[in-house]
């Protein structure tokens, strides 16, 4: 009669969607640290024994102070027999086959036997006199492929799929199992008849394990408990990162991140324990054998597409083709494929992932030198989960026997990716803060251009409608001259005003600065005379210190206008007798040109501002000056598209020094 499976019963925890956020850092470290601890056994360090020539000796083996032992060493085998327990002799012919291990290399009758067939293990296990009340045996879900019938002492005690000698007689199933030892005596006789068909290796591939029943059970709980939790944390995190997405559709990481996670979630029900495989029927394991594969193949372009769109300079859209076209065609070939073939493909994906991880850990390097935001954090993750994903591939190629931790991985990735996200959102919340701020203070500022404006251009216009209204009434031909150089001077003015606006319209969306050799002299002595009559009416003298300095390449138009604004500015903020004082030299291939002024000066609180678009410095002593407040602005802006810099010295009650440089080439 064939023994029930032990069902192990567990809790799956239970959290809410508004307690996510603040408890996924507790649930990722208790997980991680639990995880930590199941996985570590708890034997006494005592070195366990090998089977030999089918033989284990476990008289000598303490299970309550030692410990469960695995199986493992060299078993009894007979290929191309399904043997019964009554069918085995003891001078029967067989091979010695290792265990763990696939059983393709074997080889009988001077053949290497491959990986489709079937077989029969055998194993005695001699047991200390005083045994634990109950003994189990736990076999892992790919323990055997891919089929087989368990004997302890001539009883089958447990049955996996079908096992058969060809492939329209074998069923693929999967099963993780603890199951009781019905003993009688200090020895039991291990018989497994084996199958497979379905698998590219064949064989005993993972230890099977024999200790007292009540601690294989507890194991089983801690893991059952440590599955699940990773499992609900994936699954949260793949459904918040999906409900970012929805909520702001223009970033498109959070989509692949949630689907990768999803994915994860999946497939970690597929493999250790194998949830899924112990709750499906036998005849669709096949089924859930492709959606097996195909969470590993179809994961990888998720995750690629989610490190493109964090960082799209570093990662190169071919490589991201090349990538996502190699797993599609992989899982095609799981999709239609039968399992012996499909199963094949696993190592040369594995080798595949392994180069795409290499060569997503050179862009994330790539975007530290760049100094990209949260770069730095993000190889740490990433490093740690590539190397989780290399030594659980290596575990299970038996290259390395440390265990799997690919989830652990993935959940210390997931912790990382989290602190990335809040800050991230932090950063976002502080810069809508900001930005409200200075929306704020730009609407201010607009309501006080917009009145400043309808002054300065209400000026002008009342005085030209007034002169125009003069022409009209009277007839002196000397006062109509006077009258013609008023609107002339407040026509002029409004253009000025009108120009200024324009550039500054045009400098928000395109603007030509095609350059040519330009005299830097002949400009401040040009700007000078334009300035003149201004200075002139305040009695202010203007001082060309510029001495013989080579010309530079610039667009003369736009730079005389910043030089006529820094000029003007001089002018226009000075004392009446005041003077302003040009210089300009070659210093080191860079043009430097000095204006200074005995004006009224500029109060330290102001000096951060006054570069900025419509600013003005509202005093008793600027109250009565016209402008719009873009002419500094302009002048800046001008001035750093040349390459150059503008600074400004400047002390109340003292006057001002704007300092210019330009390249020279």
């Amino acid at each position: 009669m064939i023994a029930k499976h032990i069902s192990v019963k567990y809790k799956i925890p239970e959290l809410s969607v508004s307690s996510v956020v603040k408890t996924i850092s507790a649930f990722l470290i208790l997980a991680l640290s639990i995880s930590s601890c199941a996985k570590q056994p708890a034997f006494s360090g005592k070195i366990s024994p090998r089977a030999v020539d089918g033989v284990i000796d476990l008289t000598l083996w303490d299970f309550e102070k030692d410990g469960p032992v695995q199986l493992n060493g060299g078993w009894m085998f007979y290929w191309k027999q399904l043997l019964k327990s009554a069918d085995l002799k003891e001078n029967q012919g067989h091979e010695i086959i290792t265990t763990p291990g696939e059983w393709d290399d074997l080889v009988v009758n001077g053949q290497r036997i491959g990986a489709g067939g079937f077989a029969t293990y055998r194993l005695k296990v001699l047991l200390p006199e005083a045994l634990p009340n109950q003994l189990g045996l736990r076999i892992p879900s790919l323990a055997v492929q891919s089929a087989y019938e368990l004997e302890i002492n001539g009883k089958i005690i447990n049955q996996i799929g079908k096992v058969g000698r060809d492939v329209t007689d074998s069923l693929l199933a999967k099963n993780h199992c603890i199951i009781p030892l019905p003993l009688n005596s200090n020895l039991f006789d291990i018989v497994l008849r084996v199958s497979n068909y379905h698998y590219s290796e064949g064989g005993l591939i993972n230890p099977v394990t024999v200790g007292p029943l009540v601690r294989l059970q507890q194991e089983e709980l801690d893991q059952a408990n440590i599955s699940w939790l990773l499992i609900g944390i994936l699954g949260i995190i793949g459904f918040y990162h999906l409900g970012l997405f929805f909520i702001r559709r223009k970033d498109t990481s959070p989509l692949w991140f949630g689907i990768f996670s999803l994915i994860l979630a999946l497939r970690s029900t597929l493999v250790g324990a194998a949830y899924i495989y112990n709750i499906t029927p036998a005849d669709i394991q096949w089924l859930i054998l492709k959606i097996d594969y195909l969470s590993f193949y179809l994961a990888i372009p998720f995750f690629v597409l989610y490190i493109n769109r964090l960082f799209p300079v570093e990662f190169r859209t071919i490589i991201l083709r090349l990538i996502i076209v190699i797993s599609i065609l992989f899982s095609l070939f799981v999709v239609i494929a039968p399992p012996i073939l499909y199963t094949r493909s696993l190592l040369g994906f594995e080798i595949f992932t392994f180069i795409s991880g290499l060569y997503t850990i050179f862009v994330i390097i790539f975007a530290v030198i760049r100094k990209r935001e949260g770069s730095v954090l993000f190889l740490t993750a990433l490093v740690l989960f590539f190397a989780t994903f290399v030594n659980d591939v290596l575990t299970t190629h038996h290259v390395l026997n440390t265990g799997v931790y690919l989830f652990e991985g993935f959940i210390a990735f997931i912790f990382l990716q989290s602190y990335l996200l809040s800050r991230k959102f932090s950063n976002a919340f502080t810069t809508v803060e900001k930005q409200s701020l200075e929306l704020t203070r730009l609407a201010n500022v607009k309501d006080e251009f917009l009145a400043n404006l309808s002054h300065e251009l209400r000026t002008p216009l009342t005085a030209i409608y007034a002169y125009g209204e003069m022409f009209e009434h009277n007839d002196d031909p000397a006062d109509m001259k006077e009258y013609g150089r008023e609107i002339y001077s407040n026509s002029e003015k409004l253009i000025s005003y009108i120009d200024d606006l324009m550039l500054l319209t045009r400098m928000e969306s395109d603007i030509d600065m095609s350059s040519s050799e330009t005299d830097i002299k002949e400009i401040i002595a040009e700007n000078i005379d334009k300035l003149s009559k201004l200075a002139n009416e305040k009695n202010i003298s203007i001082l060309n210190l510029a001495g013989s300095v080579p010309e530079i390449q610039a667009n003369k138009k736009y730079l005389s206008k910043a030089i006529h604004a820094i000029i003007k500015n001089a002018v226009v903020y000075n004392k009446e007798n005041g003077t302003v004082v040009i210089a300009a030299q070659n210093d080191n291939n860079m043009m430097k040109i000095n204006v200074t002024d005995t004006g009224i000066g500029i109060a330290a609180g102001h000096l951060p501002l006054i570069f900025d678009r419509f600013y003005r410095v509202d005093s008793s002593d600027t109250y009565e000056v016209s402008g719009v407040g873009v002419g500094l602005f302009l002048a800046q802006k001008i001035i750093e598209m040349h390459g150059g810099t503008i600074g400004v010295k400047s002390e109340l009650g003292r006057g001002s020094e704007f300092m210019v440089e330009l390249p020279v080439k």
